[in-house]
């Protein structure tokens, strides 16, 4: 959609994370939080340790609860009715079964 779909609005209110770094001087984060603030922007300041703690936990979550529910569906004993009934209710999801035969080492 390009610069139709553009929304002069988008950061307003939206949080903005700011991480200072040791050779980032005070008047260049100054800068880039005063651009994000012309924006609409609410700043919020924390560390690099910070942010990365913050987003290594949050980022894995997603892959965790999805490896969860195919756990889940496939050792369950009616395990091809509830791959049929995920892809009824997801029909543009795109997934991949890999079955191990029993005989594989």
């Amino acid at each position: 959609h390009g610069v139709v779909a553009a929304k002069a609005n988008l950061f307003e209110g939206k949080q903005t994370i700011i991480c200072q770094l040791q050779e980032n001087s005070a008047a260049d984060v100054a800068l880039v939080e005063s651009f994000w603030q012309a924006l609409g922007s609410r700043i919020k300041r924390i560390s690099a340790i910070q942010h990365d703690a913050i987003y290594a936990a949050v980022s894995h979550l997603p892959h965790l609860l999805s490896y969860a529910l195919m756990t889940s569906v496939l050792n369950s004993e009616d395990a091809e009715h509830r791959l049929l009934m995920l892809r009824v209710t997801m029909p543009d999801s795109k997934y991949f079964l890999i079955q191990a035969r029993s005989s594989d080492p």
